[in-house]
């Protein structure tokens, strides 16, 4: 979290996605690039700062 405020885009999360996808990917059998590739999208959090922005 940042102390001055601001967006958390929550990298623990991102992380553990990108860790379940790649083993997925991996489990398959899948090499190169997707013929159909795919967007995941994580939702950041707000956090207020001391001043209330």
């Amino acid at each position: 979290m940042c102390p001055a405020g601001g967006i958390d885009d929550l990298p623990e999360v991102i992380g553990a996605r990108a860790v379940e996808r790649l083993s997925r990917i991996i489990a398959r059998g899948e090499k190169g690039i997707p013929e159909h590739p795919s967007v995941t999208m994580i939702e950041g959090v707000w956090h207020d700062g001391p001043d209330g922005r």
